[in-house]
């Protein structure tokens, strides 16, 4: 679609807004064939007329926000629709890598950075064929390969859910500074109740001792942050519960202390329990969430390991 935009005489605020406009319109699959002011002669498909230009017929942007942008594009090009692909353990940087030359003009493909790793999302209009669609998605799975795990807006909780029920499996989950995170995130999910057995806020360590069996030598010669704690809380619980699955977190989430944001994770099953030493940063909220992301995280790729 060729689209001429008129800017109002006198209008500085328009001109700074141009870049973002023709950012946006380019990502809708729009070509600008000429910007003028609002008198000018031109020959296009439609005319974008900014601010107060005066042009008959013309799509008015009133607000010099990306929003109004985008609601220009939609009332040029009509309604658009996102087909999504979830991706697991890759960074934003490698998928761009790994998309460059998938997708066109009018099916846009933008990588989003996600708490699995990222999502990929391919922009199309109500116009499109759903022949194109599709093998862009095609497109997009072959290209990132084994990291995608799903062709439809998914958390990881849900992800985890869904794979311990089609797997017939069962899930336990031994807490301590993410204080009933995991298992809050778990449990949201619809039917998690056919795969979640427990979970357990151990955050003392008698705590750990009674219900966990750690150690108390391994608390005592180790600390209760230490890879043999958080193996031991998890193959304590997988022993305790019955559970096929165990995801488990020992941490300190601070403020004080000079060990803030050092933390374990351990996440497996009945043949290996994997442990994962992490350094957050931030408040003691961020470095919870932090914690609950990224045992879910590895949790997700584990079981996506066993698939």
């Amino acid at each position: 679609m060729r689209t001429a935009i008129r800017l109002p005489n006198n209008d500085r605020r328009a001109l700074g807004f141009l870049s973002e406009l023709c950012t946006v319109f380019d990502e809708y699959g729009i070509e600008v064939v000429s910007i003028s002011a609002e008198d000018a002669a031109v020959e296009a498909d439609r005319i974008v007329a900014l601010g107060d230009a005066e042009v008959p017929d013309a799509v008015r942007i009133a607000e010099y926000t990306r929003a109004g942008a985008e609601t220009a594009a939609e009332a040029l090009v009509g309604v658009r629709r996102f087909e999504t692909v979830c991706a697991m353990g890759i960074t934003p940087e490698d998928a761009q890598k790994a998309l460059r030359g998938v997708g066109s003009r009018s099916l846009k493909v933008r990588v989003e950075p996600s708490e699995a790793g990222v999502t990929v999302k391919i922009r199309y209009g109500e116009r499109s064929a759903k022949i194109d669609v599709d093998e862009t998605a095609e497109a997009v799975c072959a290209a990132l390969g084994d990291a995608v795990y799903a062709r439809e807006e998914q958390s990881l909780e849900a992800f985890v859910v869904r794979t311990l029920e089609r797997t017939g499996k069962t899930i336990a989950v031994a807490e301590s500074f993410t204080g009933g995170g995991i298992s809050a995130r778990l449990t949201s999910v619809p039917g998690a109740s056919r795969v979640f057995r427990e979970g357990i806020v151990a955050y003392t360590e008698e705590a750990k001792t009674r219900r966990l069996n750690v150690s108390p030598e391994t608390l005592a010669f180790d600390s209760a942050v230490s890879v043999n704690c958080a193996y031991q809380m998890a193959a304590g619980l997988l022993n305790a519960s019955k559970a096929d699955w165990v995801v488990a977190t020992t941490g300190y989430a601070g403020p004080d202390g000079k060990d803030v944001g050092k933390c374990f994770v351990a996440a497996g099953d009945r043949k290996r329990v994997n442990i994962y030493e992490c350094r957050f940063e931030g408040s003691r909220e961020e470095i919870t969430r932090q914690g609950v992301s990224t045992a879910l995280r590895r949790l997700a790729e584990a079981l996506r390991s066993e698939k």
